[in-house]
Parts: C-alpha cells; sequence; structure tokens
C-alpha cells in the first residue's frame, strides 16, 4: 500500500489536517518510541502530521497526534506505566486512545481512557493498513 495514494484524495474531508511531519520530527519520535513504527505510519506523517474525521471502522472517529505530541502525549497519560508495550498516536477525539503495541506488528488498538484493566482494551484493525483504509471515511462509504 502507498498511504499517500490512499489518503490524499480524502484530505478533504477531514475536519482539519496538518503539513507533513518534518524528518526531524519524525526522527525524535522513532527516537522517543520504544516500539518499532510501522512503515505504513511514517508514510502516513510525511503525508500529514495530524488530523481529524471519520474513521470508517470503530470508534467512528480519529484525531491523529503530531509526531511532535504522541511523546507529550504519551507521557502526560501515563502510557508507559498503566499500558505497558503500548504507543498512543490518536485518539476517538474523546474516550478512546488508538495506539499500537509491541509484538503485535501492524495491529490497532483503542484504549479507553478511563480504565487500566487490559481486558478493556480492543483491536480496531488488524493492520495499520486496514486503518489508513478507513481514514476520512464514514461507515456508511464502507
Amino acid at each position: 500500500m502507498v498511504v499517500v495514494d490512499v489518503v490524499a484524495p480524502r484530505l478533504s474531508a477531514w475536519q482539519s489536517h496538518a503539513s507533513p511531519a518534518s524528518e526531524t520530527d519524525i526522527a525524535a519520535l522513532r527516537r522517543d518510541c520504544p516500539l518499532a513504527l510501522p512503515a505504513e505510519y511514517i508514510e502516513l506523517l510525511q503525508v500529514t502530521n495530524g488530523g481529524e474525521g471519520e474513521l470508517a471502522i470503530s470508534p467512528g472517529w480519529f484525531q491523529l497526534w503530531s509526531a511532535r505530541d504522541c511523546g507529550t502525549h504519551n507521557k502526560g497519560y501515563e502510557v508507559a506505566k498503566y499500558h505497558s508495550g503500548f504507543w498512543g498516536f490518536g485518539s476517538s477525539g474523546g474516550g478512546v486512545m488508538i495506539a499500537f503495541r509491541s509484538a503485535s506488528g501492524s495491529k490497532v488498538f483503542g484504549i479507553p481512557f478511563d480504565s487500566i484493566d487490559e481486558k478493556d482494551i480492543e483491536v480496531v484493525s488488524t493492520s495499520f493498513a486496514d486503518f489508513v483504509a478507513a481514514l476520512g471515511m464514514s461507515a456508511r462509504a464502507v
């Protein structure tokens, strides 16, 4: 999958989106993140450094954090303390953090902000490619 081919035509449907992340911010993110980030995620940051809009899969809305803000949000939400092995890269715009997990490939998870119980964590997408395919699309369009 070439992320730019999937995402670029949909950016106008997003409520907001940012310019591509700088190589400096991407390098800092890679340095700060304890996980090996999916290549498609880095490609997405090279297209848009954050944004929000409809998501054709649950939770139905996404807010992608900028490369620069990811570390700050992960520290602020104490992800390493309460959800060891996860790394947040966005949210539902409400009560769910969108995250990767070490040793799970490129699966995308939804972690309720108000729970530290691992049984409350759900798989949002079995691959980051499928997550990207749902960005900027309503559930009705799928």
